[in-house]
């Protein structure tokens, strides 16, 4: 999106000329051009006033209001059919899509705003499709490895679809666990606005870094729906709506693998509290204005392990992974995600690395407050990050690696857009990159700004 400025002349016939130097005028200019530049984002591009979401501090309805079929990210067929089987792709809710053998025309999936619960979710799209057809649910059944008679019929059901899903988590984790035989499985996350295109763009060159620190790594994609478009705001809700119940059902693709497997996850942005929320109960991820933000009372019981008394099957409890690693490139998260943390129950990571920058704009929110529209203060603030980093983990055993990319010699361009260097290749240019890579992928001793950072006191 090019930069728009306004700029404003007067005349006031009684006044001196106010003569400053030109670098000065010039600097001011550029900081309302950003101003008005950055409105408009906000605003959603639209030129108008950002507008209040109905309940100002509740996503459970907002979702309703804004999701689309312009700010979807969906994935077609050819899409599907394009990559590795190993591959994962979920849908807003963290429903995960079948293989293409299975067609999903995803110019239908956004459809029913009647309806909005289930727009966009492949339950409400595959619900649709059975109302005229009587072999979806035999079709799907297949598709997920189960075996004849595993469904109790063939109509379409709540719990046909649930063991569905089951279905196609085992079969993920069967698919993984063979092809790593017993090498370090890798998991790439993006965050938010990131459609499959933009997604793949940086996972290509980052999996040719990954392989030269860690050969013998198993590479899984992980592509979900993160919202499109540039309708920052309202994008930034719908997110965090969306990372809430993908990172749950991430859990349970988790849950599937084995305890001691060698699991490393790398994310970016909006990806870590994704993660966190498979890891452990994350549910203080989410805040707007400093305020906590509310989500549907199922999230809550899912969050904490699920609710075994009202038949939950235990998918949503956390097991433990005793080799799992977990590293957040510009983590666009509040400092409160691992409040509710309970290292006796949730996922502690062998190694923690984060890739911080307080001079990273999109994350910092330019002129603005990190708290401000969904907060993201955890990418900026890297010494408050490494004193909570090392005060929740490092008593159990973690690694905690920080890596403070302002400290660097080698920083991106100051010509560069200001979302441009909130993105991974630009983080990648930075010289703290490889022993950033080298924490999060092998087993030798990485010095890290931990020490220095924690040792400073809290602003």
């Amino acid at each position: 999106m090019s930069m728009l400025s306004v700029v404003a002349r007067g005349h006031c016939p009684h006044s001196k000329p106010i003569i400053r130097p030109r670098g000065a005028a010039m600097g001011k200019r550029r900081s309302f051009a950003c101003a008005c530049a950055l409105w408009l984002l906000l605003a959603g591009c639209t030129g108008a006033p950002v507008k209040s979401a109905p309940g100002e501090t509740s996503l459970r309805d907002y979702h309703r209001q804004w999701y689309t079929p312009s700010t979807a990210s969906t994935f077609s067929d050819d899409v599907r059919r394009s990559e590795a089987p190993l591959t994962i792709f979920y849908d807003r809710k963290g429903n995960l899509y079948p293989s293409a053998a299975v067609p999903v025309a995803t110019n239908q999936l956004i459809r029913g705003f009647d309806e909005r619960q289930d727009a966009g979710t492949l339950r409400g799209y595959f619900a649709r499709e059975a109302k005229s057809s009587d072999t979806v649910v035999q079709r799907l059944a297949r598709d997920a490895g189960l075996a004849d008679g595993a469904l109790p019929s063939n109509q379409w059901s709540e719990e046909n679809w649930q063991r569905i899903q089951a279905g196609y988590r085992r079969q993920l984790a069967d698919r993984i666990e063979a092809a790593a035989d017993g090498a370090p499985v890798v998991f790439v996350i993006h965050g938010y606005r990131n459609n499959y295109k933009d997604a793949r763009d940086w996972y290509t060159p980052l999996d040719g870094m990954i392989l030269q620190h860690e050969p013998r790594a198993t590479l899984v994609h992980v592509y979900w729906d993160g919202t499109t478009g540039w309708r920052f705001l309202h994008l930034w809700k719908q997110a965090q709506y969306n990372m809430a119940f993908i990172g749950l059902e991430f859990r349970r693709l988790l849950n599937e693998l084995p305890a001691d497997m060698p699991i490393r996850i790398i994310t970016h942005s909006t990806g870590a509290p994704l993660v966190a929320n498979a890891m452990g109960d994350a549910s203080d991820a989410f805040r707007e204005n400093g305020q906590p933000v509310l989500l549907e009372p199922e999230y809550y019981v899912r969050a904490a392990g699920g609710d075994h008394a009202a038949g939950d099957d235990g998918s949503y409890t956390v097991k433990r992974k005793s080799r799992l690693r977990f590293a957040a490139v510009a983590p666009a998260a509040t400092l409160d995600t691992f409040k509710r943390y309970d290292v006796a129950r949730d996922i502690v990571p062998e190694r923690i690395t984060m890739a911080l920058n307080p001079r990273d704009s999109a994350t910092g929110k330019y002129f603005l407050n990190c708290e401000l529209y969904g907060s993201s203060c955890m990418a900026v603030r890297p010494v408050q990050t490494c004193k909570l980093l090392v005060g929740t983990f490092a008593a159990s055993g973690t690694d905690v690696g920080v890596f403070d990319f302002s400290r660097s010699k080698e920083r991106t361009p100051s010509t560069a857009r200001f979302w441009s260097k909130h993105s991974v290749m630009a983080y990648s240019k930075n010289d703290r990159w490889t022993p950033f890579l080298r924490h999060l992928l092998t087993d030798t001793d990485t010095a890290s700004d931990t020490q220095a950072l924690c040792a400073q006191p809290t602003n």
